[in-house]
Parts: structure tokens; C-alpha cells; sequence
């Protein structure tokens, strides 16, 4: 069956909650945290800094579906950081259906998705160098652009490189 895209809101967080708790290396590689009640609330909020949002952002969180079963999340930041461009802030398959291919499936959903529905001509992403998913990224076409940044907390800061896809 295909996979499908379901923007979420608040009844939804216990599914992206659920996806979370069976997926948490994502969290603990990128910011050294573990997964507690609440993080699907926060991370379906959490938007950049007012300062660094194009007048025309707009956040999208959605479940990636495939026969009916929730199977992961994509968190969408369209019009960020420039107009004509989203930026994927999380892209996650739940723990238990990794490396079994619904990740490049769902990749292909959500680029139609952002192609086709939001009309963005680029993508881009960040990627941490605790999070080993480098190759993943460029088996999709993606591109390390030259950007480096710092993400984390005050006790935690991992080094981030961007990428990016033209479409």
C-alpha cells in the first residue's frame, strides 16, 4: 500500500508520542535527552526563532501513513529560511519498521508532497554528526551546502551540517 501524509494537531500527540518512546536513539544522538511524556507536544510546537522566520513560514507536522498504521513523522518548515524553500526539521520511521525501505518510500511521499502541494524548488535539512544518516540523505540527491551550525542545549552541543536538494 502507499504511503500517505496526515498533517497532525493535538490529537494526534500520543501517537507521535508512541512513535517517539520506540524511536529514542533519534533523541538521545542529537541532543542527549531521553524521550519523556511531553516531547511530542514540544517538538509539534517548537518553531525557530521569530527572527529567523520568513513572513510567509508555516510549520506542517505530519504522521506518514501506510495501511492505516502510523509508521513515522516529518516536520515541515515551509517558506524557511527563504521563501520557495522547506526545511525538513525531523524526519523519523518508528524504531521497529527502520531498514526495511519504508524510510525511501516515505522520502518519495513527502518530496511529491513539498513539490507538488507546497511549490518549493529546494529542500533542505541538517543532519548531526551523531546521527549517522549522511548517506541516506545523498541517495536522495541531497548536497552538503557549506552551512555548519551548533544545535543543543548548554550542557550538550552537537555539530550540524546542512544539505540540500534542488527540485
Amino acid at each position: 500500500m502507499d504511503i500517505k501524509l496526515q498533517i497532525c494537531g493535538p490529537e494526534q500527540e500520543e501517537i507521535v508520542q508512541e512513535i517517539f518512546e520506540e524511536t529514542p536513539e533519534y533523541f538521545y544522538n542529537t541532543e542527549r535527552i531521553q524521550v519523556t511524556k511531553g516531547l511530542a507536544k514540544k517538538e509539534m510546537q517548537d518553531l525557530p526563532p521569530a527572527e529567523k522566520r520568513s513572513s510567509s513560514y508555516k510549520k506542517i507536522f505530519c504522521l506518514m501513513i501506510r495501511d492505516n498504521q502510523p509508521i513515522g513523522v516529518v516536520d515541515l518548515h515551509v517558506n524557511h529560511p527563504h521563501k520557495g524553500s522547506v526545511y525538513i526539521g525531523l524526519f523519523m520511521v518508528r524504531g521497529p519498521m527502520q531498514k526495511k525501505g519504508l524510510g525511501k518510500e516515505a522520502y518519495q511521499v513527502v518530496e511529491r508532497y513539498i513539490r507538488k502541494d507546497l511549490l518549493a524548488k529546494k529542500i533542505l535539512l541538517g543532519v548531526s554528526e551523531e546521527n549517522d544518516v549522511e548517506t541516506f540523505w545523498q541517495k536522495r540527491g541531497f548536497q552538503r551546502n557549506a552551512k555548519i551550525y551548533h544545535w543543543g542545549r548548554f550542557d550538550f552541543q552537537t555539530r550540524v551540517f546542512e544539505m540540500q536538494k534542488e527540485l
